[in-house]
């Protein structure tokens, strides 16, 4: 049967401890139920995380250790345990794009890649730890968090410097009609007598044009070992202004246009392989000779200006090179931080800061060879194949504008997980400790004063994809305390190794 006078004392007691304020003071029986005889003690947990930022490499598989001292402040004794919770923070982002071209079963491909940093825009994150104890006396401790290392290449992709790509390889530049600003000819012509008298046996006989195994002797180019002709044998009457032609035995082709100008035809063309000479008849007033090379060693692809002596021209021989093929492709990929009024490289860590707006990308990609390209596919480590070009022209460009969808995406952070230490370090000991159901118990009961370390390892599972890299892990320790007495440790956890 209980005593009135414990009953008045324990009311006593709970009445002081309210007025008093002693929002830490705690009652509970020392030995059994049954004598009804309280105690007043304090329940108080301090913890202290050694390491709040973790330093060096933090790879796919790899773990980084870190130690919190756990000590009893209170009166009372106790039981502990641990908890983690944690979050990635994108910090910047960087994707690479791939573009990948055939020619003839030979593979050609460039990289680029682009930054931007999130500012504000990456989600914020605050703990919410619920602790389990409803029952009787607790506390609990959140320590400071532990910030991790930014991944950096998670993707494995492209260098991270990557290629330092200023401007945007726009197409080369392409007549369409006979240019109103032509400055040409690029060079001054020489009229084939001239020529002939400089070089016995140019024309060989009964041959309107220079012969080509002569020029080729006399005039070069020494570095062509395929240098080939093509006479367009129709004068400026039967040559339609935009006129293409082709040599089927070489690809080689070839497009004029004319324009007449005070009373007489001047020609300007363009060609897919590089012309060293070229030669305009005009009947009986002889021919001029456009003697290109040594002037420009590589060749012409187009000019303007040109003309025979007396006027019309009969016909005209083009010399020129066929090139050993040179496939090669080109991409460039770019940010826009303002919705697309500009457009940024930002091949540099970290790029440029978000103001508001959408990021959108923009990828460029240039024939930079001298042969068609076919099956043209451009990807992105984070996009994953977004576009494939049936083909491209030498010289020609193709590009595409996407807005980043994953501007908002929240990263999983389930592939990291939390584990003991394996060796012992200090007054640390693993044995002591046991983890069950995601919590880390301390086996013993702490008396007052007491400190133990617990040493946990923050491990890197499983690879991590490309929206990864640039994110940085942030880490928060949760810490509880339960007094030992009466049972109240298997009231509030249910699932303990007490």
């Amino acid at each position: 049967m209980r005593s009135g006078l414990y009953y008045a004392f324990f009311a006593l007691i709970i009445a002081a401890a309210l007025i008093g304020g002693l929002t830490s003071a705690w009652f509970a029986t020392e030995t059994d139920r049954t004598d009804n005889a309280f105690i007043a003690g304090t329940l108080n947990l301090e913890v202290t995380n050694l390491n709040e930022t973790l330093t060096g490499s933090w790879e796919p598989g790899e773990c980084l250790e870190n130690q919190y001292t756990i000590t009893n402040t209170g009166s009372k004794k106790i039981y502990v345990r641990a908890s983690f919770e944690g979050f990635w923070k994108r910090l910047y982002h960087r994707n690479t794009a791939t573009v990948t071209a055939l020619y003839n079963g030979q593979i050609v491909s460039d990289a680029d890649q682009a930054y931007y940093t999130f500012g504000d825009y990456s989600p914020s994150f605050s703990p919410d730890f619920t602790p389990e104890a409803s029952i009787g006396f607790f506390d609990d401790s959140i320590p400071a968090s532990t910030v991790f290392p930014v991944l950096w290449r998670a993707s494995g992709s492209a260098d991270p410097t990557g290629p330092v790509l200023d401007e945007i390889g726009e197409p080369s530049i392409s007549i369409t009609g006979y240019p109103d600003d032509c400055s040409g000819p690029l060079v001054k012509p020489i009229t084939g007598s001239a020529l002939s008298n400089t070089y016995p046996g140019l024309f060989g006989p009964g041959l309107n044009d220079p012969d080509p195994d002569k020029v080729r002797q006399y005039l070069g180019p020494e570095t062509c070992d395929n240098f080939y002709t093509i006479k367009i044998d129709e004068d400026q009457d039967g040559v339609p202004d935009g006129g293409t032609y082709t040599d089927s035995k070489t690809g080689f082709t070839v497009t004029i246009y004319k324009k007449l100008i005070s009373g007489k035809y001047y020609f300007a063309y363009q060609t897919n392989f590089p012309v060293y000479h070229l030669y305009a008849k005009g009947g009986n007033q002889g021919g001029n000779f456009y003697l290109y090379y040594p002037t420009y060693p590589d060749g012409v692809y187009q000019d303007c200006g040109l003309s025979q002596p007396g006027g019309d021209w009969s016909h005209i021989t083009f010399y020129y090179c066929v090139p050993p093929a040179n496939p090669s492709i080109k991409i460039i990929k770019q940010v826009s931080i303002d919705g697309g009024a500009s457009w940024l490289d930002a091949d540099e860590a970290f790029g440029p800061e978000l103001i508001g707006y959408q990021p959108k990308f923009r990828f460029w990609v240039t024939n930079t060879g001298n042969v068609t390209l076919d099956n043209i596919v451009i990807e992105d480590d984070v996009f994953g194949h977004f576009s494939t070009i049936p083909s491209l022209e030498a010289g020609a460009s193709d590009g595409f504008i996407i807005d980043d969808q994953y501007l908002e995406k929240v990263l999983d952070s389930g592939n990291v997980q939390i584990k003991l230490c394996d060796i012992s370090q200090n007054d640390y000991d693993k044995n002591n400790w046991i983890e069950v159901d995601g919590y880390f118990y301390y086996r013993h009961a702490l008396e007052s004063g007491q400190s133990v370390t617990l040493c946990v390892k923050a491990c890197l599972a499983e690879p991590v994809g490309a929206l990864y890299d640039g994110a940085q892990f942030t880490l928060y320790s949760y810490f509880e305390a339960v007094q030992t007495t009466n049972g109240l440790v298997h009231d509030n956890w249910v699932i303990n190794p007490y």
